[in-house]
């Protein structure tokens, strides 16, 4: 099984992004093509989907739901060495995607706190009409550093308080 029939098998409004396999087991991790023209903005991703499974010895063909792929399978040895080792990107790349896209994806705000050494327990992310979020954190040091990120990524933002931002998102 490689990518080719794997993309025929999921059809042209997909993309095959990864595949991930032993010699027992094939995953192929895709997104829709909304996501991917857009750049990645998570607006588009694909909900409750997990990977393409395809099983080496029964041949069994399927496209698994999130739940059941983190229930059965992610605990395999294969994606504790697969997933865990890989790169992270640095957070120069991380703003010049958010610039380029206008929107920050919720693993891009991981992303940004935890390079920004920002305790994610302290700050709330919250949206009252989905394309505003609200960032709060009594620490107003973390609210200076999503400023600078928001800056640096040419966003539209508001600076409410010393504890508060809201970003156009």
């Amino acid at each position: 099984m490689n990518r080719d029939v794997i993309q025929q098998i999921l059809g042209n409004e997909f993309i095959v992004k990864d595949i991930i396999e032993d010699e027992k087991e094939l995953f192929a991790f895709y997104v829709s093509k909304e996501f991917e023209e857009l750049a990645d903005n998570d607006n588009y991703s694909l909900i409750g989907n997990g990977p393409f499974y395809f099983n080496k010895i029964t041949q069994e063909k399927r496209r698994l739901g999130a739940m059941e792929f983190h229930e059965q399978f992610i605990s395999k040895e294969l994606f504790k060495t697969k997933l865990l080792g890989r790169d992270s990107t640095s957070l120069k790349e991380i703003i010049l995607a958010i610039e380029s896209k206008k929107h920050i994806n919720g693993d891009e705000f991981e992303s940004i706190m935890t390079e920004m050494n920002i305790d994610p327990l302290r700050v709330s992310i919250s949206s009252e009409d989905f394309v505003h979020e609200i960032i709060e954190s009594p620490q107003s040091e973390d609210i200076d550093k999503f400023k600078e990120i928001f800056e640096k990524a040419n966003l539209e933002f508001v600076r409410e308080s010393p504890n508060r931002i809201i970003l156009k998102n």
